[in-house]
This record gives structure tokens, sequence and C-alpha cells, in this order.
């Protein structure tokens, strides 16, 4: 079948890369369909809510919000954290992180709670089939926008953008999610607390449209500490962020009113980075942060970037 013919796509992983992917193929009058194994759409863009708690336990926020342009806007606030490790305004999705893909994704046919393990068929009609081994439908061409790691198998028709993803570096991230019912004494709302095990904390009570009944912040683990610790019990990890949290803030040992971890085995993309690619042989495309760099910014642009290689490609 030639690649004249695309008129249907299917998207595995409806992160913001994915999203912003089938958003511009939609434009285009293609017919999309996004797989994701999540709940909702978002990927790391995602808020955990604990009854009228709120913690952005994936991204903390946007320092670039004009590359993602609208309708982000409708999604994103301008904040300001206090203290001196975050000198210029960020932007956060309000009222949660997740507000973000789930604007860009409005109109988009996303199947949540999906695990794509294969590909069958041939180019011009790929099969998904699910970890239960039930076909998902049949499309002319397939968009890989999941980690690399997860990517790589699902792309044996295209040897050169599995090698590709087989040469991709990720690191894991444990992130520990915390509320005090009295605030932690800091006036800062971004710390770094350089001892090995957190990368930096975050107070997401202090972001616009937040829940302030109590101080929440969220702990990110540092990528190396986060590697030598990827199978260690949650509340191990959880009591480790803490105790680098308060020892940071300078409080000295509390007792948070809520406390949990989640471990994301592919947070963070190392360089150097492929970009997006896409075989007109194999109808198989590849995009994502791991293609195109670390931030949500560079996920949004590497979709966009892959659905015009699909475009041009027709």
């Amino acid at each position: 079948m030639l690649p004249s013919s695309i008129r249907n796509v299917a998207i595995i992983g409806a992160g913001l890369a994915g999203i912003a992917c089938g958003a511009r193929l939609a434009a285009a009058n293609l017919e999309v369909a996004l797989f994701d194994k999540g709940r909702r759409p978002g990927g790391r863009f995602s808020t955990r809510r604990v009854d009228d708690l709120r913690f952005d336990h994936g991204a903390a926020y946007l320092r670039e919000a004009r590359r993602i342009g609208e309708p982000a806007a409708l999604s994103l606030a301008e904040w300001r954290p206090r203290g001196r490790e975050v000198t210029e305004p960020v932007w956060v999705g309000v009222p949660g992180m997740s507000a973000l893909p789930s604007t860009l994704a409005v109109d988009l046919d996303v199947r949540s709670g999906v695990r794509v393990e294969g590909l069958e068929g041939e180019p011009g009609a790929w099969s998904l089939v699910d970890d239960a081994g039930r076909g998902l439908g049949i499309f002319q061409a397939v968009a890989v926008a999941v980690p690399a790691p997860q990517a790589a198998p699902l792309l044996t028709a295209a040897p050169r953008l599995r090698e590709t993803a087989q040469s991709a570096a990720m690191a894991p991230c444990w992130t520990g999610m915390f509320a005090f019912k009295e605030p932690l004494a800091v006036d800062i709302d971004v710390i770094r607390p350089g001892d090995g095990i957190a990368e930096r904390a975050v107070r997401n009570s202090a972001k616009p449209d937040r829940p302030s009944e109590m101080d929440c912040w969220v702990v990110y683990g540092d990528d190396d500490w986060s590697r030598d610790h990827l199978e260690d019990d949650k509340e191990a990890v959880a009591e480790a962020l803490l105790e680098s949290l308060t020892r940071a803030a300078g409080t000295g040992p509390r007792l948070p009113h809520y406390r949990a971890a989640h471990r994301w085995r592919y947070a963070r993309t190392l360089p150097p980075f492929s970009g997006p690619a896409f075989d007109p042989e194999a109808l198989l495309g590849i995009c994502g942060d791991w293609t195109s760099g670390p931030a949500g910014e560079d996920a949004v642009e590497s979709g966009r970037a892959l659905a015009d290689l699909v475009l041009k490609s027709r």
C-alpha cells in the first residue's frame, strides 16, 4: 500500500507527544486513535488527588509554554516561585498539571486503560494487539509515542527505528508526596537539597489554583539514587525523600499528614537525541521526549514533527 493512501493512524501512547501528534494529524482530516495504558491521557503530566490534596507528581512545571501555543493557554497559569532556585516565571497547569494534556486531547479518540503489546500484519494493514491477545483494530500507519524501552519491541518491522530506541538512554525517578498540617518554616518554593537523594523539592500548594489548607510538597529523586533504589519498598523510599526534604528545609524531622511515593521507571531522557522519525516503507514512526529532549515542550514538538513527516510522506 502506498504512503499516499494513508487515511488512518494508530498512536501508541497518549502522553504529550502522542497527543500533539494526534491533534495535528486529526487537523489534517486523518482518522486517529490513541491507545494508552494509563487511566487518562498525559503520561508524566499527572496530578494525584487525595481528598482535597493535590500533587503534580510527574512534571513540576513548564519553562517555555509559548512553544506549546494555543490551546495550552486555556489550561496554564504563570507561577513565580519564591526563592533563588527558579529565577524566571514558569507555567503550571490549572488546577493541576494534568489539565494540559486534557486540554490538548479534546476531541481526540483516546482509548485509556489499554496496553498495546504487539503489532501484527503489514504496512498499510497493521493490527494492534493488547496484553490479552485481543486485536484493537486495523490501521494503515502507526506512531509509537511511548518510552524507548517500551517502543523497541514494537518496531521489529522498522530496524532503523528499533535500533534508535534500543540505543536511547532513560533514567528512572522516584517521587515523594507529602502534606503537612503545619507549613514547613521555609520561605522558598523550590529547594535543591544537593544530598544525592533528592534532586529537587517543589511546594505544590504554592502553585496557582491549588488547595492551600495543607502544605503540600513533591520531592523528585536524584537520577542515580532512583536507579540504585529502583526496586525498593515504597515506604522506605518515601521515608528517605521525606528526610531529604526536611533536612534541606532545615526544619528537623516532621510527621506528615499524608505521604506516598511513586516510581517513574522511564522518567528522564538523557542525550544525545535522535529526533522523531518515520519509516515510509514500514509506515511506522517514533516520537516522544526521548527523541527530542527532556522537557514537556520537547515532547509536544516531537509529536508535531512526526505528524508533519507522516503528512509529507503522503
